[in-house]
């Protein structure tokens, strides 16, 4: 069977189903964010960091690693900033 990459697209995997393929990344993220240390997620255009962020966010997938960490005292939110980059203080 073959798969297409779903991080090629152009727009952010909001669908849980659709994403796949992280779960070393997200078990590490997991775990920093438990262990309430800081990580930087940096990589060139297009590679899924949008993705991943929000993946961060989705209850399916925290539920994924419910076995390994207690994320219910964590409130993780999505927000994007760069919609804000041609705004004014005011708008802001």
């Amino acid at each position: 069977m073959v798969t297409s990459n779903p991080y090629g697209t152009s727009t952010t995997i909001l669908d849980p189903a659709k994403f796949w393929g992280r779960t070393e990344t997200l078990d590490y993220l997991f775990a920093e964010i438990v262990a309430e240390r800081c990580v930087s997620i940096v990589g060139v255009r297009r590679i899924g960091k949008s993705s991943l962020l929000r993946a961060l966010c989705m209850n399916t997938i925290q539920q994924r690693f419910a076995s390994l960490y207690d994320l219910q005292k964590f409130l993780f939110i999505y927000i994007d900033l760069g919609e804000f980059l041609s705004k004014t203080i005011n708008d802001f």
